[in-house]
């Protein structure tokens, strides 16, 4: 039943990892996801920033479009990936993912009084 209530209806099995989705996801627990995590750090806004473009240009190209609708254009600041943009994002991903741990554990340790991991 806890898995169910856990897993249930999480935008991360509907879609791509974008700032919305994990943020809506893990406000499951009860916290300001994005907002503790920007607090964390204060390289994790730029982070968050190059999260959403990471999932715009990953769309754009999984879905072979010519260019980018103006929507997303407003999403990312290059109108092309170049080298700089590729080589940031497996980074970016990992700091990020470090920082979604830390502010997890809080969360869990806060709510049951217990470290959930070490």
């Amino acid at each position: 039943m806890l898995r169910s209530l856990l897993t249930g209806g999480r935008k991360l099995d509907q879609g791509n990892a974008q700032t919305s989705s994990i943020g809506a996801d893990f406000g499951r627990f009860g916290i300001q996801f994005w907002a503790d995590v920007k607090a964390r750090d204060g390289q994790n806004d730029e982070r968050s920033k190059r999260l959403d473009e990471l999932v715009v240009w990953r769309n754009a190209i999984a879905h072979r479009k010519g260019g980018l609708f103006a929507a997303e254009q407003n999403t990312v600041r290059t109108s092309q990936p170049d080298r700089v943009h590729a080589q940031l994002w497996p980074t970016v991903c990992d700091e990020l993912a470090e920082e979604f741990d830390a502010v997890m554990r809080v969360a869990l340790r806060d709510l049951t009084g217990v470290d959930p991991w070490t």
